[in-house]
């Protein structure tokens, strides 16, 4: 078994005032890394040791600490590199936060003549960032999503996260299209996502376009299904944290081209260096997709299939993306340096609903979202960690419908959102067990919306002052064997409408949440973690305001409000045997309560008005595994679980499905690696969901199949002895839905006396299809 467990609980329990090492300021045990930091060693070659992808663990003048695949490598300036592996890592047998320190040399006179110094090895298993998360939301579940090379092809964030556990993609259908993600049954408002810690839900909107971010420009993905830390705040439906990669000492760029089906591409670059303490990196990415794939076209007749079309043609469904992704970080004594920006661009059509195809309607948006963090531990006192970080985000967005395809008239829609706020954390370990955080968090955001067909009319628009202070605690008992976390919050929001509307004037509330939670850790490979809190989300500016045209907002309504619980375990053992490498099981019970749920009704004059009425009871299992046989098999799937019920009073949907939560969620993905390149294979299966309140008309369940591979050329040529210079290159191909499952059937409900059954598109949402097969192929090339 490897490690990261053990350096887990290191760096649960060490003081943060008596830095392990200083060098590299990493969990690990100071008698192993500094003893092989200070004693000589014999040197390796530069591209030996640092392989095709290091990263910067931390580092002094005069020592830089890398890690790749596991193990350290120390850049010692003009000495060159060396290899930090050995000096063994074992666990005290009664007490796991204590370690002994077993030295292991070898000689290496053989091999380098010239060197008559012994070379130590330091064994390091684990993933320090995947560590130091769980660390942070130590009773929570979270699955952490690394910058893997088979990520990097055509496939999209959406793609991504539709494979996690819990994780629900509704997506419009078309390659880089509007992009949505609901967890454990929520709406994609309940689920906030971050970028480098900046909020990035605002409070004119409900949920975050996830086709906005890209994905090459990530470090990783951390998803929080349900319960977030502290440091973040709370959300109903859990959190998707986006981490931009951080530059490198070491001089790195590449570049990528992708083509793929229905006239798509995709080109994108980075670039990554740094120069002593600090560093830097830039990504760019243009994506472009045609969109017109074919579909079924039930003619908005499902009853008749007479007049069907199985070969309709997406039109106006083209999507033209431009992203960049700029980042830089330092140190500078005690204090860390950050700061980084995002700045996307999108133009698309709106292809309308199904049969009811829109021809010129169009949207476009502009996007900047960024954060200047500074970080400085030992500040004010040796026990404490003080963080400060200045948020920006800002959106402008048109809307044009000349000839009234959608929606209600002839209307050019500009709006724009813009906030701005800053977070303040103080973190202090009372004792090496027992850890107190106060976060603070602190945003004003406004929206305005014009219509330029009506001659510049205002329409829905407001301001909003939103905080919120929280104290959190994180304690350990019987050694690391129990942890406890708290927190209380006071979340506080003063609103008020830059549009006049009939009711609406200014709101100040206060509400409190809180959560608490607990992990047993009874034997080394298992956890059992359980989890209890109360969560809200307030209404948003469409919601309190309207547009004064098809919609009238609601200045009285109340925030959503609920109870969530989730109690499960987590089983990892590394290496148990010769051929079972690691092995991960997660199965989790979760609930959750709510209440005030907030709908739009239709009144008497036919336009819509927003009210709390709903109240949901959600119940559901979500189960996760990951298995590894030798070094060439891979095998990962998720599943999950879920019953959504509506206790509305209203007798037609009391005790139905609530809509768009399907009730089975399957995925299941085989991967056979070898040095020179990865074969997979994916299978997705989304059970049957509802459109309507009733029940009445249902989304039909899929299955869906996928292949892919990753080929490296240059290994691949060395194993038949041709030796090329292009060791940084990378083939992807990629091929989604296999089977070219384009048509579902679905039940009637009621069921007709000669029928039981109408054929349906395959669909994330109604009315917009998803594509039939689709091939890309990817080449990326990295230099050093």
């Amino acid at each position: 078994m490897t490690w990261w467990l053990t350096l887990l609980g290191s760096a649960q329990t060490q003081h943060p005032s008596k830095p392990i090492c200083r060098a590299i300021r990493c969990p690990l045990p100071s008698c192993c890394v500094w003893r092989c930091l200070a004693n000589k060693h014999s040197l390796t070659n530069k591209n030996d040791a640092f392989g095709k992808n290091p990263r910067v663990l931390g580092g002094s003048s005069d020592r830089v600490i890398y890690l790749k695949n596991d193990a350290l490598f120390a850049d010692t300036g003009s000495r060159g590199h060396r290899s930090l592996v050995g000096c063994g890592v074992k666990p005290h047998k009664t007490n796991p936060t204590n370690h002994s320190c077993t030295k292991k040399t070898k000689s290496t006179a053989r091999k380098n003549p010239k060197s008559s110094s012994e070379e130590e090895e330091i064994v390091v298993r684990g993933q320090r960032e995947r560590a130091r998360i769980e660390s942070e939301e130590a009773t929570g579940f979270v699955q952490i999503l690394g910058r893997k090379e088979a990520l990097q092809g055509a496939r999209t964030l959406g793609e991504i996260l539709r494979e996690s556990a819990g994780v629900q993609i509704r997506s419009l259908g078309s390659w880089g299209a509007l992009t949505q993600a609901s967890i454990r049954g929520s709406t994609p408002g309940q689920v906030q996502v971050f970028l480098d810690g900046v909020l990035l839900n605002h409070g004119s909107m409900g949920g975050v376009d996830l086709g906005d971010l890209p994905l090459g420009g990530l470090e990783r993905i951390e998803v929080y299904r349900g319960f977030v830390p502290a440091s973040l705040g709370g959300a109903m439906g859990g959190a998707i944290h986006l981490v931009t990669r951080e530059g490198g000492r070491l001089l790195r760029w590449g570049m990528g081209a992708t083509l793929g089906s229905f006239a798509s591409a995709k080109v994108q670059a980075h670039y990554q260096h740094g120069v002593g303490a600090w560093r830097w990196g830039l990504f760019a990415n243009y994506l472009h997709s045609g969109g017109a794939f074919s579909y079924y076209d039930d003619r908005g007749t499902p009853l008749h299939t007479g007049d069907d079309q199985s070969e309709a043609l997406r039109q106006n469904n083209d999507t033209h993306l431009a992203q960049v992704i700029g980042r830089m970080g330092g140190r500078w004594g005690k204090v860390n340096l950050d700061i980084s920006h995002l700045l996307a661009w999108r133009e698309q059509g709106i292809p309308g609903l199904g049969q009811f195809r829109s021809l010129e309607a169009r949207y476009g948006s502009l996007r900047n979202a960024g954060q200047l963090r500074v970080q400085a531990q030992q500040i004010p006192w040796s026990q404490t960690r003080m963080e400060g970080q200045i948020q920006w985000l800002q959106q402008s967005e048109v809307f044009r419908d000349p000839l009234g395809e959608i929606g209600v008239g002839r209307r050019i829609i500009e709006s724009g959102r813009d906030s701005l706020g800053g977070t303040a954390l103080l973190e202090w370990w009372i004792t090496p067990h027992h850890r107190v955080q106060w976060p603070l968090w602190m945003r004003w955001e406004q929206a305005t919306a014009v219509d330029q067909m009506a001659g510049g009319r205002a329409l829905a628009g407001g301001q909003r002052v939103h905080g919120w202070s929280a104290l959190a605690y994180q304690g350990q008992m019987a050694g690391e064997w129990v942890t406890w976390q708290a927190a209380m919050r006071l979340e506080g929001a003063y609103t008020s409408p830059s549009v006049q509307t009939v009711g609406a004037e200014e709101v100040l509330r206060w509400y409190p949440t809180g959560r608490v939670g607990v992990q047993i850790w009874p034997w080394r490979p298992l956890r059992i973690k359980a989890n209890v809190g109360r969560y809200l989300r307030l209404p948003d500016f469409s919601e309190m305001f309207g547009d004064r045209g098809a919609t009238m907002g609601n200045p009285a309504l109340r925030p959503e409000q609920g109870w969530q619980w989730d109690i499960g375990l987590q089983w990892r053992m590394h290496a148990p045997s010769a051929v079972l490498r690691r092995l991960e099981i997660e199965a989790v019970f979760f609930g959750s309560a709510a209440q005030d749920l907030i709908r739009w009704l239709q009144n008497s004059q036919r336009t819509l008005v927003a009210a709390n009425i709903d109240q949901a009871l959600t119940m559901g299992m979500e189960a996760r595994l990951l298995l590894e046989i030798s070094s060439w098999l891979r095998v990962e799937g998720a599943f999950t679980l879920l019953d959504a019920r509506n206790l509305s009073i209203a007798a037609f949907e009391q005790g139905r499905q609530l809509p768009g939560r399907p009730r089975y969620d399957a995925f299941v993905q085989a991967t056979l690696q070898r040095s020179w390149g990865r074969l997979f294979y994916r299978y997705h299966f989304l059970g049957e969901n509802w459109l309507d309140r009733a029940n009445l008309h249902a989304l039909g369940s899929r299955h869906l199949h996928g292949l892919g591979a990753v080929l490296y050329p240059a290994r691949l040529a060395r194993k038949w002895g041709i030796d090329v210079p292009w060791e940084g290159l990378r083939v992807h191909l990629d091929i989604s839905n296999l089977l070219d499952q384009r048509m579902t059937w679905v039940d009637l409900q009621p069921p007709l006396p000669n029928r039981t059954q109408t054929p349906q598109a395959i669909a994330d949402i109604g009315g917009y299809p998803l594509p039939g097969r689709a091939f890309f192929l990817s080449v990326h090339w990295e230099f050093f």
